[in-house]
């Protein structure tokens, strides 16, 4: 399993961490959430 802390700490570090959407709520921080994959969009935005 992964952590969800794991994966925001390793996103901070590569700069590709901006937020996380949760049923329509945007947040900056989480914790204490564990799933069994993630998928994120890599691509810059300018």
């Amino acid at each position: 399993m992964i952590k969800i802390e794991t994966v925001l700490d390793i996103l901070k570090k590569d700069g590709l961490f901006r937020e996380i959407i949760d049923q329509g709520h945007y947040h900056y921080n989480y914790s204490k959430v564990i799933f069994d994959s993630i998928s994120y969009d890599s691509r810059k935005v300018t």
